[in-house]
């Protein structure tokens, strides 16, 4: 009869395996001490040479100064053995410091080296000094004798807070032994008598450390068969990972929208792994330049690791240097240097996001069109791309305009390219949102290009989320945008707008909690980003949780006082809580922030009209009417300023037009708290009809 297992973790089971734990390190401390004691019985046959001593080399080895290498950088030769810094006829002499500092930055040129390597570097772990001080004293040192300067940086650039830079490219030389060294080396040899010895001493260890090798190996094995391997279940997983702006090291600052590019593809690729939490551009932007402990950003965006690094374009070359740290214990796990053509730049951007993958034991999702995902588009259309990314990142009109000429750009240069069309299509969904052209024109291009994305390559997460928003806000297909949806996370998980406007979808069609749930991970996806604090406040208004969202959009406009979404949403909070001077207020700033968009100029008027303050209503309903004569005003926004004036009649010959015009703000018929006043009227309720929103 089997005896019945005890528990992995019980005390019986600890017990035991400590004891024999304990009996088996015993062991190797004693075969340890037995090696040794035969080590020194052995040195004690070996006659002492003329030098004096015993003949054996010694225990540590001794300090060697560095030989040989020769290190050639622009006009400059420096030869450390000799401590000879040469250029033209001039030789120079650095102290020992800053002599290592410049040969550490010289071995891995073009790369970050950190303060903490350079201290490694200089000083042993037994030395007690200022660090700190040390090695600024020894950078200036260097600087003065290279004739470089920190403010304007040729040769060594400071990265605050984190190392230094060798801007230059370095030739290493080693050259051949000379005739006086192989002289030397001769000369040194041990007369043959000593090689003797010491190879029946080597025999001798030989057989003895055999032996002790494979008692080790026997005990080792049996640790491993008696007691369970624990270090493995202490290890925790990397769940959660930020990749920080890469530092543009190129002298042109007109390279900046080619290092942030990249720092947006390396995102874009590693959201696609389904079980990692990939922040958002958004957040990590926020750190660019910044100087703040590495630790303390991961407690920022909840992450359990980080990655940073530098990139560097020049003579038609890209040298990327990427490192990713354990964010949880500060401590380096993995760093890697990766150069390229610039024609391989997409090649190389692929690489660096396979191999931070790799390192996190985790495995970027296969494209599902991988005939479109060989696709390399050359460098122009590559370099026309991320600059439409640049441009579409910064959000304001201008920029909007300006990314769809850089995507169109692209598409010219190379017709097959999937993320430009996919870049256009994103483009193209929010131009109505900046007041930039009539919403039906730009959702129809935006379908057109999101479909051809699609087409070239059917794994393009971001192409089926602005798919779901046209057939949301155009088509009124509420079905098919919820399966472009899902279909969007699945393939990009950690794509935050997805999320976000799957949230603003669910909200729409009556599903306020699973609309709060769904912009909740949006929120831990981009955590600072003012817009998705913004529209988690958003979220719980439409909840009805007013409380709730007057307290997140506080904390949203903490963030950026001068994102006027979130006064806007404050605004219609306060006024469900019959606030009415507190929501004037915040939609005076909206208004004012956003240059008087119409959206927040309506807003305004309505908040005017509930406070009694009709005259000035009907003073923003003017204002309304004259920029419908030079821009494109929803007819929602009409709609919403008559009801608060109290003229329920035009306010639904308004919502009429919008619904013949198929306007996007149609969306919001069915719950939002703003139109509750026209609930009992049966035109309203035939319009929702109309509409077809799932559901009740």
């Amino acid at each position: 009869m089997l005896e019945p297992r005890l528990p992995v973790n019980s005390p019986e089971m600890n017990s035991g395996l400590n004891l024999e734990f304990i009996w088996i390190s015993r062991r190797i401390s004693e075969l340890k001490t037995w090696r040794w004691n035969r080590i020194r019985f052995l040195a004690t046959l070996i006659k002492p040479t003329e030098a004096g001593g015993n003949g054996l080399l010694p225990l540590k080895r001794p300090h060697t100064r560095m030989k040989g290498k020769v290190y050639r950088f622009a006009e400059f030769q420096l030869r450390p053995a000799e401590n000879e810094l040469r250029t033209g006829e001039a030789c120079l002499r650095l102290q020992e410091k800053p002599l290592l500092l410049l040969t550490a930055l010289l071995d891995r040129p073009q790369t970050l080296v950190t303060r903490d390597q350079l201290r490694e570097r200089m000083w042993d772990s037994a030395t007690f000094v200022d660090y700190e001080q040390g090695i600024n004293v020894a950078v200036k040192k260097v600087r003065d004798a290279l004739g470089d300067s920190a403010e304007s940086p040729r040769i060594i650039r400071t990265v605050a807070k984190r190392g230094y830079v060798f801007l230059l490219p370095v030739e290493v030389v080693e050259p051949a032994p000379s005739a006086p060294d192989q002289a030397r080396a001769a000369i040194a040899a041990p007369p043959a008598r000593e090689v003797a010895v010491k190879a029946k001493i080597r025999a001798g260890f030989s057989r003895g450390w055999v032996l002790g090798a494979v008692t080790v190996v026997v005990l080792v094995a049996l640790v491993a068969l008696i007691r369970p391997v624990r270090n493995a279940a202490k290890i925790t997983p990397i769940r959660a990972i930020a990749v920080l702006p890469l530092q543009n090291l190129s002298a042109d600052p007109s390279q900046e929208y080619f290092a942030d590019g990249m720092t947006d593809e390396v995102i874009t690729d590693l959201a696609k792994i389904p079980d990692l939490r990939v922040i958002s551009r958004t957040s990590t932007m926020r750190y660019k330049g910044a100087v703040k402990p590495l630790p303390d950003i991961a407690r920022d965006l909840k992450v359990d690791a980080i990655v940073e690094g530098t990139i560097w374009q020049a003579d038609e070359r890209v040298r990327i240097h990427v490192q990713l740290i354990d964010a949880r214990t500060d401590s380096h796990l993995w760093a890697e240097s990766y150069e390229r053509s610039r024609q391989d730049s997409l090649q190389l951007q692929d690489e660096v996001a396979n191999a931070i993958a790799e390192q996190i034991h985790m495995k970027i999702g296969p494209a599902t069109n991988t005939e479109a995902h060989a696709h390399k588009p050359d460098f122009e259309a590559y370099s026309a791309y991320l600059r439409g990314r640049y441009e579409w990142n910064k959000r304001t009109p201008e920029s909007l305009k300006r990314s769809v000429e850089y995507f169109e750009d692209a598409i010219g240069r190379d017709p097959q390219y999937a993320l430009a069309h996919e870049g256009l299509a994103e483009a193209y969904s929010v131009l109505s949102d900046y007041d930039v052209g009539r919403p039906g024109d730009s959702l129809s291009n935006a379908r057109n290009e999101a479909m051809k994305a699609l087409e070239l390559d059917g794994g393009l997460g971001q192409a089926h989320a602005t798919l779901a928003q046209v057939k949301e806000e155009l088509d009124w297909d509420w079905l098919g945008a919820e399966a472009e949806f899902r279909q969007s996370i699945a393939l990009s998980p950690s794509y935050a707008t997805a999320h976000q406007w799957y949230g603003e979808y669910l909200q729409r069609v009556g599903r306020p909690d699973e609309g709060v749930a769904e912009m909740k991970q949006a929120k831990e996806l981009d955590p600072g980003s003012p817009l998705m604090n913004a529209e988690m406040g958003g979220a719980l208004y439409w909840a009805r949780r007013y409380d709730d969202a007057i307290v997140q959009l506080k904390r949203a406009i903490e963030m950026e006082p001068s994102f006027a979404y979130g006064h806007s949403w404050l605004g219609f909070a306060y006024e469900q809580k019959g606030m009415r001077s507190e929501a004037i207020e915040e939609f005076q700033r909206a208004a004012a922030l956003a240059a008087q968009s119409p959206g927040f100029v309506a807003a305004l008027g309505h908040a005017y009209a509930l406070a009694g303050r009709t005259p000035d209503g009907l003073r923003m309903l003017q204002k309304l009417s004259a920029l419908s004569a030079r821009s494109y005003v929803s007819p929602y926004d009409m709609a919403l300023l008559y009801l608060g004036i109290g003229k329920r009649r035009e306010a639904l010959d308004w919502l009429e037009k919008g619904y013949a015009k198929r306007d996007p703000a149609m969306d919001m018929l069915k719950m939002e708290p703003a139109l509750d006043a026209l609930r009992d009227e049966p035109r309203f309720n035939d319009l929702i009809r109309r509409v077809g929103f799932p559901g009740r």
